[in-house]
């Protein structure tokens, strides 16, 4: 501002320019008035200490004021009125000149005023209308994309980045990306304030330090597998299945678990042994919409959660180990899964040890042609069952 008021309200930089550089005279610029073409140029060199005029035997570091004066020519500083040494006198006339802070806010709080485009230009480009009807290019560049997708899945394979980039069409990439970026950054931030966040202990077996370790590990695991896209596992009988396994097995779980907004679709096994799941965490498993395997064994599960009425995938159900005392409501539950292997007890509840031990897994498909093999092993097998447990 203060080379500025002397270029406007003075003939200070005829033939003169000023540079003020940061630490050196070959520094970064920081601001510069006059005529890039001038006879005389004058560096002012800034650092913590103050400003120097850079020439043989110059003064020792001063304010701005005084290494404007020293750059000046003697006729110009006359014609300010001031002297060598005078920079208080140089930074009133500067505050004479301009505006006051008031004004000045109010003319940069104004909104610009719009350039009006000439007719020549205007026809140079097309004119209006026909930038307005001409679509953007949507479509991003493929290796932008590649780049993209590494930083929000590091630890995805070469392979598995092609068959995403592959699957997703050109015309989407963009909004895809953009999507998933945004979901990634609100995932981390509701973890963060998950665990952050203040803990209730009352009637519950673990200690305030107990509660962050596992709700650490939690976070760390989720934040993992929401980035397990187009994972590969092998099933229990030999079949190659495609989906995210989530494996919570021995974390336990914390009074209450995190609500998240993130997509885990891609999750089709989620295993959660013997962590102490229980029915306050079942609202939990509403993220997992698309499981096909879902192993609860060895919790303190009492009743079967209602979760399991949206999961239209299920095949393979493990609640062995818990206190389950099945109600109307849990067979309704239970009746609601698509697929005809249904959970069966494997051990009779008794009076005195009401656990029940559920385990439901789907036989491997046959051949038609070796269907009634199949069917005629089975039906030895039980009058064979029979005749050792008559």
């Amino acid at each position: 501002m203060a080379l500025n008021a002397l270029k406007f309200y003075s003939d200070t930089f005829g033939q003169l320019r000023i540079e003020i550089r940061e630490n050196s005279a070959t520094g970064p610029l920081r601001c510069a008035a006059g005529p890039s073409t001038g006879s005389t140029t004058r560096v002012l060199i800034r650092n913590a200490q103050g400003y120097e005029v850079h020439e043989p035997g110059s003064a020792p570091r001063t304010d701005l004021y005084q290494a404007i004066l020293l750059a000046l020519p003697a006729d110009q500083r006359e014609a300010l009125g001031v002297k060598p040494g005078d920079g208080a006198a140089l930074k009133q006339w500067i505050k004479q000149h301009v505006e006051s802070l008031a004004e000045r806010r109010v003319v940069l709080a104004e909104a610009p005023v719009p350039v009006i485009q000439s007719r020549e230009t205007s026809e140079l480009l097309g004119g209006p209308v026909y930038s307005r009807c001409t679509n953007a290019q949507p479509w991003t560049n493929p290796e932008h994309a590649r780049m993209t997708l590494q930083l929000l899945f590091p630890q995805m394979s070469e392979a598995r980045l092609n068959v995403f980039l592959d699957e997703i069409p050109p015309f989407d990439l963009r909004n895809t990306l953009n999507r998933l970026t945004e979901e990634k950054q609100q995932l981390h931030v509701d973890l963060y304030n998950w665990k952050k966040s203040s803990i209730n202990t009352h009637s519950y077996p673990l200690s305030d330090r107990q509660i962050r370790h596992s709700r650490k590990h939690l976070a760390r695991r989720l934040e993992r597998c929401w980035g397990d896209r187009f994972a590969e596992y092998t099933d229990s009988w030999g079949h190659v299945q495609r989906g995210a396994v989530l494996n919570l097995d021995g974390i336990t779980m914390p009074p209450e678990l995190p609500v998240l907004s993130a997509n885990f679709d891609h999750v089709t096994v989620l295993t959660s042994n013997n962590c102490g799941f229980n029915l306050a965490h079942s609202d939990f498993l509403k993220l997992f919409p698309s499981l096909r395997g879902l192993s609860l064994a060895d919790n303190g599960l009492t009743r079967v959660p209602e979760a399991l009425q949206q999961m239209h995938f299920l095949r393979d159900l493990k609640l062995s180990g818990n206190r389950l005392e099945l109600s109307g409501e849990d067979a309704a539950t239970l009746n609601t899964l698509r697929h005809p292997q249904k959970p069966r007890p494997e051990q009779q509840p008794s009076d005195s040890d009401p656990r029940h031990r559920w385990d439901a897994r789907p036989a491997p498909a046959l051949p038609r042609k070796h269907a009634h093999r199949h069917l005629a092993g089975r039906a030895i097998r039980t009058a064979a069952q029979r005749r050792l447990h008559p």
